[in-house]
């Protein structure tokens, strides 16, 4: 993998915004991990995208347990051979130095 790769991580990607957000960002040229708390429908959907082969996987998230979230962050960034941190962490880690979401800018994909 080169630097130039994106990879996207959506949780509730199993239907709805998160699987069109997904959808969207395959089309863009990024690897797609679509997460549910149901792996079946997760699946189902990534199985649905046949033209995205290779680029979009099914991955089990339940969001409100921290181990589950560290978990599938944990296999992503391995896999992809990335350092990757779960976006809730951001707000936190800005706090950290003094910034804010506010401000950055931030780009249409």
């Amino acid at each position: 993998m080169t630097s130039n790769e994106k990879v996207a991580v959506i949780t509730g990607a199993g239907r709805g915004i998160g699987a069109t957000a997904g959808v969207r960002l395959l089309q863009g040229g990024f690897t797609v991990y679509f997460t549910d708390v149901d792996l079946g429908r997760a699946q189902g959907f990534v199985d649905s995208l046949s033209e995205f082969q290779g680029r979009a996987f099914a991955l089990q998230i339940q969001v409100t347990n921290d181990e589950s979230v560290n978990t599938a962050i944990d296999f992503v960034g391995k896999k992809e051979g990335l350092l990757m941190a779960p976006a809730y962490a951001v707000p936190k880690m800005l706090a950290r130095r003094g910034l804010k979401l506010q401000d950055f800018d931030f780009y249409e994909i």
